[in-house]
């Protein structure tokens, strides 16, 4: 039951805030304010990444995998090959 416990405290919403947000109750709202605007920034790039980054990589993964399918033979027919 420790487990269900330490999550339920990690859900109080203070805690909450401190950990992801990195507020915490004795914060001003311009300190506040300035965290979240942090945070605002770093998704901001997070979401640059994943699109110029990311998702390109991705694709070519995915174009890699279908030309890789597309060379690759049924099994019977290396068995069959094999056997000649």
């Amino acid at each position: 039951m420790q487990g269900k416990k330490s999550f339920l405290n990690f859900m109080n919403i203070d805690n909450v805030l401190h950990h992801i947000f990195n507020i915490d109750a004795n914060m001003t709202d311009h300190e506040i304010l300035e965290a979240l605007l942090a945070l605002s920034d770093t998704v901001a790039k997070v979401a640059v990444a994943q699109k110029n980054i990311v998702l390109p990589r991705m694709e070519a993964l995915a174009e890699g995998q279908d030309t890789i399918l597309q060379k690759l033979i049924p099994r019977s027919r290396f068995d069959q090959m094999q056997a000649e």
